[in-house]
C-alpha cells in the first residue's frame, strides 16, 4: 500500500471517527445559541425576534481539498473556463447565496460612501462645505 493510500484512509477512518462527536457538538452549539437567545429577550429586554430554525454544521475542510480550489478550480476560473458560482461551490461550509447577498451589499455600502465622499469633495473644493462650531 502506498503512502498517499495509507494516508487517505487514516483520513477516512478520522473523519468517520469524529462524526459522532461533531454531531454531539453542532447540537449542544444550536441549543446554546436558542438559550442565549431567550435570555436576551428575557434579561435584556431584547426584541422579540426569537431564531428558532438555527443549525450548527462543522464540516470537515482539509487542506488538500482546499489545495484543490486553489490549484485547479481558481485557476479554471482565472481563464475564464468557469463561473465564479462553480469555483464558489467547490469550497465546504459556505453558503453561496448569503456570500453574495453580502458582497451586494458590501458593494452598493461602498457606492453610497463613493458618493458622499464625492460629495465632501465636491464641497470642499467649493468652498461649500458646512463649518464646525
Amino acid at each position: 500500500m502506498s503512502n498517499r493510500a495509507t494516508a487517505d484512509n487514516i483520513h477516512e477512518s478520522l473523519i468517520l471517527a469524529t462524526k459522532k462527536e461533531r454531531l454531539i457538538w453542532e447540537e449542544s452549539l444550536e441549543e446554546m445559541f436558542k438559550k442565549a437567545q431567550i435570555i436576551a429577550v428575557d434579561k435584556l429586554g431584547a426584541p422579540n425576534d426569537i431564531i428558532s430554525d438555527v443549525h450548527v454544521n462543522l464540516p470537515i475542510i482539509s487542506i488538500a481539498v482546499l489545495k484543490e480550489v486553489a490549484e485547479i478550480w481558481v485557476n479554471l476560473w482565472q481563464l475564464e473556463l468557469i463561473d465564479k458560482y462553480t469555483v464558489q461551490n467547490k469550497i465546504p461550509g459556505i453558503d453561496i447565496d448569503q456570500v453574495n447577498k453580502g458582497l451586494e451589499e458590501e458593494k452598493q455600502k461602498a457606492i453610497e460612501d463613493s458618493v458622499m465622499n464625492n460629495r465632501t469633495v465636491n464641497d470642499t473644493l467649493n468652498g461649500t462645505e458646512e463649518e464646525d462650531d
